[in-house]
């Protein structure tokens, strides 16, 4: 059967910008709680070049179940995924990897992204 314990959610993101960084922590926190999600945000070094990486390696010490990215690649023939998604399908800690795509209209109405 399945897991009847909750789902963690973490949201990984990278900013440099401390006001922008807090921006979106409330942006997030204003949402995750009007739909009554728990979750934790992770805050990657923007010295880490890698996001992609640090969001794997993070996900494999805390035994993470599927992570979860927005496909960010223009619609186009030749780039389905970004090079940076594809290191996530192919992570070496062989942890599923979900894309979604964004929703522009509602990416618009929320200011980043649409959850």
């Amino acid at each position: 059967g399945w897991n009847e314990e909750p789902a963690e959610i973490v949201i990984g993101y990278q900013i440099s910008d401390d006001k922008e960084a807090e921006m979106f922590e409330l942006l997030i926190h204003g949402y995750m709680k009007k739909v009554g999600i728990s979750y934790t945000l992770m805050r990657v070094a923007t010295g880490k070049k890698n996001i992609i990486s640090e969001i794997v390696k993070y996900s494999d010490r805390n035994q993470v179940d599927l992570i979860c990215l927005s496909n960010e690649s223009e619609n186009s023939a030749f780039e389905l995924v970004s090079s940076l998604e594809q290191r996530a399908i192919t992570n070496d800690a062989r942890i599923p990897v979900m894309l979604f795509n964004p929703d522009a209209d509602k990416t618009k109405s929320m200011g980043l992204f649409t959850i």
